[in-house]
């Protein structure tokens, strides 16, 4: 979710709308298939938020986000970019995650 996501319309959209119900989930996730460089980049942009804490609730995650300014956008944009240089294949760890995991899959 968090690739597709940010492919269509950036973290801002990730915590705008239902993924980020998921963000500390997407990052154990990231963890779990040995993610380095998206895992980083996820990291950062929860980071705008206070205490890194991201509302779990939608409503309530859009009013802290209404709150950090400018300077979030800010970062936000430039990682979104960082993204979309794809450095890491997320799809080749996702595979090689499931192939190592394949009895949690049955």
């Amino acid at each position: 979710v968090y690739i597709m996501e940010v492919h269509s319309g950036g973290f801002e959209t990730f915590f705008e709308h239902s993924g980020g119900d998921y963000t500390e989930e997407t990052i154990r996730a990231l963890g779990d298939v040995r993610s380095v460089i998206f895992r980083a980049l996820f990291e950062k942009a929860v980071s705008e938020f206070p205490k890194g804490y991201v509302p779990k609730d939608t409503l309530e995650r859009r009013r802290v986000k209404e709150k950090l300014g400018p300077k979030a956008e800010v970062i936000w944009d430039l990682l979104d970019k960082e993204c979309y240089k794809y450095e890491e294949n997320i799809d080749e760890l996702l595979i090689e995650y499931i192939r190592n995991n394949i009895e949690s899959f049955r």
